[in-house]
């Protein structure tokens, strides 16, 4: 099991990782960050409920509010929330992505 793609897409997005850039290429300070961006997610999500697509709901029957704080996630042909690029949406290993390719380049910074 991973974190999804929701919350890959949206670490990723948040610590300006490229989702094609190879593991290896990735260094400690960026997977530090990673991390960080991922564990702070995960811990506004939850506080929120999870994110509510579709029809998701919890036991009780309520849905999550965090869908609201998505900035790539589902947005592919939208404007990037931070550079007003338009978001592009692709497969990587078999998932669905969407990403800033001006926020999020392919080659480290």
């Amino acid at each position: 099991a991973g974190v999804g793609n929701i919350y890959a897409d949206e670490s990723l997005f948040e610590s300006q990782i490229h989702p094609f850039r190879k593991a290896h290429s990735i260094t400690f300070r960026e997977l530090a960050e990673l991390t960080r961006r991922l564990q702070s997610i995960l811990k506004k999500s939850i506080r929120g409920g999870g994110s509510t697509i579709q029809n998701h709901a919890d036991a009780l029957g309520r849905c999550g509010t965090y869908q609201e704080a998505h900035q790539v996630y589902g947005r592919g042909g939208e404007p990037c929330v931070t550079c007003g690029a338009i978001l592009k949406h692709a497969l990587c290993a078999q998932r669905s992505t969407v990403f800033c390719s001006i926020c999020q380049p392919k080659k480290a910074r």
